[in-house]
């Protein structure tokens, strides 16, 4: 249990801290018939060819851990390199087969494609049996790693510097203190030690008490083994004051010494030039590709393209270029939908080479999109005269395999087909022999490709000609009704606001009111063909309808809280029970203290807060006395033969329905032929 929070602790930290960072993008990517996944931190600007390092977590862990613990991904914005994080799958790492060196590949691979990273500078840390997991797969993965840098753990039960078949690029830290890979236990040093010695290493330089940094809060011993074939190094850093967890700080000493290395310095370099990996692209696109390569110790002898592992092209060179820029350009029709991997290997003179590759998403394509249509769609009270539609698309329509039939009042025609000189714009015209009439008549569109050869839907489109009178009680789903029905209740409603905002408490309103009074007989006469414009027509009235309705609320609710607090001064202004308590005296000085001037009559936060203010005295008021008011009220027998009406309240003086335990009634009866009023508390 402790460690899960320590993970949800550390990736709140990590969540709160990378914020920077093109962080923590999941990706999944399929192994072997299995989805495994990362985490993957990118810096905001990523040069092309960038390094790579992956780093594998400890048993019973995960990234999420690992990445609040190493803190390595603080480095990249500075840097300039991608940081992975693999997840393993379950809990532990496949430290005898091949599963997991397979993912790794395929992790190399996926960040080739989606970042172009520099395939001859990808390096790989882990800790505990992320690193055990290293040395297992380290004799097959020196032609993609250039540098290894294991931290608390080996893999004791092989002797992976015997499998290497050239000198490794090695930093192990470890610390002395370790209790699950103890120090003199596992014979941490003389393991790496095998590794300088296949390395043939010449020198060594041990510096004691080292620290990575001069303040830095613990320091151990750093042995350096160099000289060894093709410069290759190992290094053994080990540490005091530390246990078996990663140390935040030595990811600096690690990737001081990684990013030194390289698989072949003398391999030739080249980057994709397009399709940028920004660009979107779609199946129905013509997309051209460059490849660009530089050689600089000698020339390029051949760029090899290929899609998804096909070969498309190939460019041969024989002779040193003059700019010292060789170039192969494709150009890939119609590419199927789906996610593609881009990839050129570059050969040099020296038959040197380098693998770029970049993944490209192909999107279905999007159809046409109308962008306008005049008149519009549920246009109605067209004059008979309306006989041209303007269609407005994103992309020009293929007009010669476009259907277009107008039907209504019993008939049918096609309707006459027109470019414009807008190249996306077009026109639709009624032959002049076709008699249009009152009514309703439908649009249809069928068969509509644009220039890509892609097909947009279908289209109904609806028109009513003729003047169709709506009044507030007509009912219809057509567009006439509908959007001429919306307009009519929006009037009313404004003009009921009016009519109920009338009276003395609302006076200070005025400025709302003529407001909403001048929208009201700007638009009784409204009269469109377009349903946008009646529903501008409506938004225009509702605008000045919501300020006055909210002014009215509030002011509602001020007077009724006023009302309430006045009620119960008056009910217990002789009762000295409750008029000497300090819960009655503030309720007097609120009442008088939250009482609104006309300018604050016309500020809604002023209205509200002086009806909270009041209200919480109530409230106090009622808490503080509750028994008293109770007692106050009389306990009496109803007496139904001399009963002319009762009425039933809370104790807030609130008129509720039916009688319940808690309320009081107010019972009115004739006595002598006078009417008398008592109050019963209903227990």
């Amino acid at each position: 249990m402790k460690r899960f929070l320590l993970s949800a602790v550390l990736l709140f930290m990590v969540v709160g801290m990378a914020s920077a960072y093109k962080q923590l993008k999941r990706v999944e990517i399929n192994v072997n018939g299995s989805v495994r996944n990362m985490e993957v931190f990118v810096p905001d600007v990523l040069p092309e060819n960038s390094p790579l390092m992956i780093i594998t977590h400890g048993m019973n862990q995960d990234p999420e851990y690992q990445m609040g613990s190493d803190h390595f991904y603080e480095m990249i914005d500075t840097a300039k390199f991608v940081v992975v994080y693999p997840r393993s799958n379950g809990s532990t790492w496949d430290t005898g087969g091949t599963n997991d060196m397979n993912f790794i590949i395929k992790i190399i691979d996926e960040m080739a494609a989606q970042y172009s990273i520099d395939t001859n500078r990808v390096y790989w840390s882990g800790f505990s049996m992320g690193s055990m997991l290293i040395y297992h797969c380290m004799a097959q993965m020196q032609d993609r790693i250039a540098a290894f840098a294991p931290t608390s753990g080996i893999q004791f039960s092989e002797s992976p510097w015997n499998a290497c078949k050239k000198p490794v690029n090695l930093i192990q830290c470890h610390a002395y203190g370790d209790d699950v890979f103890g120090y003199e236990q596992y014979g941490i040093r003389d393991y790496v030690m095998h590794f300088a010695t296949m390395d043939k290493t010449t020198d060594y330089k041990k510096k004691a008490g080292y620290r990575i940094f001069p303040n830095l809060w613990y320091d151990g011993d750093l042995e350096i083994w160099s000289g060894g074939e093709n410069g290759s190094e190992v290094a053994l850093y080990s540490y005091n004051n530390g246990g078996h967890w990663p140390m935040n700080d030595n990811r600096h000493l690690i990737w001081a010494f990684c990013k030194r290395f390289s698989l072949d310095e003398g391999a030739p370099t080249g980057k994709i030039i397009s399709p940028e990996t920004t660009d979107n692209y779609c199946s129905a696109d013509t997309i051209p590709i460059k490849i660009q390569a530089k050689d600089k110790d000698g020339y390029i002898s051949s760029i090899m393209l290929y899609i998804d592992d096909r070969v498309k092209a190939k460019a041969n060179f024989t002779e040193v270029s003059e700019s010292g820029v060789y170039e192969l350009d494709y150009t890939w029709v119609r590419p199927t939908a789906a996610k593609h991997t881009i990839k050129a290997v570059i050969t040099d003179n020296d038959k040197k080479s380098r693998t770029i590759s970049r993944a490209v998403t192909i999107a279905k394509p999007e159809p046409l999109k109308l962008l306008s249509l005049d008149p519009e769609n549920d246009s109605f009270d067209l004059p008979l005269t309306q006989k041209v539609f303007t269609f407005i698309y994103d992309l020009k329509v293929d007009l010669s395999r476009m259907k277009a039939q107008f039907i209504g009042a019993g008939s049918s025609v096609d309707l006459i087909k027109s470019d414009t000189l807008l190249a996306d714009t077009f026109t639709l015209t009624v032959p002049n022999d076709f008699e249009l009439q009152e009514g309703a008549y439908k649009l249809y569109l069928s068969n509509v490709y644009d220039q890509r050869n892609v097909k947009a839907s279908n289209l109904t489109l609806n028109y009513y000609y003729g003047y169709t009178a709506v009044d507030e009680t007509s009912t219809g789903k057509t567009a006439p009704y509908v959007y001429k029905g919306k307009l009519l209740k929006a009037l009313q409603q404004a003009r009921d606001l009016y009519e109920a905002t009338a009276g003395d408490e609302y006076k200070e309103q005025e400025t709302l009111r003529s407001a909403l009074l001048a929208v009201v007989d700007s638009l009784t006469a409204f009269a469109s063909t377009s349903p946008t414009q009646y529903d501008l027509a409506v938004a225009t009235i509702m605008d000045v309808i919501a300020p006055l309705q909210t002014r009215k609320d509030n002011l509602d609710a001020y007077y009724k809280v006023r009302a309430e607090a006045e009620k119960y001064i008056e009910m217990f202004a002789n009762d000295e029970s409750v008029n000497t308590t300090s819960a009655y005296t503030r309720l007097i000085k609120a009442y008088t203290n939250y009482e609104l001037d006309e300018t604050q009559k016309q500020k809604d936060s002023k209205i509200i807060s002086y009806t909270e203010g009041i209200q919480r005295y109530i409230d106090n008021f009622i808490e503080k006395n509750a028994e008293a008011i109770a007692a106050s009220i009389s306990t009496l027998k109803i007496d139904a033969e001399n009963v002319k009406s009762i009425e039933y309240f809370d104790l807030s003086g609130a008129r509720v329905l039916a009688p319940t335990r808690g309320i009081y009634a107010e019972r009115i009866t004739l006595k002598n032929g006078k009417q008398t009023t008592k109050k019963v508390l209903i227990k």
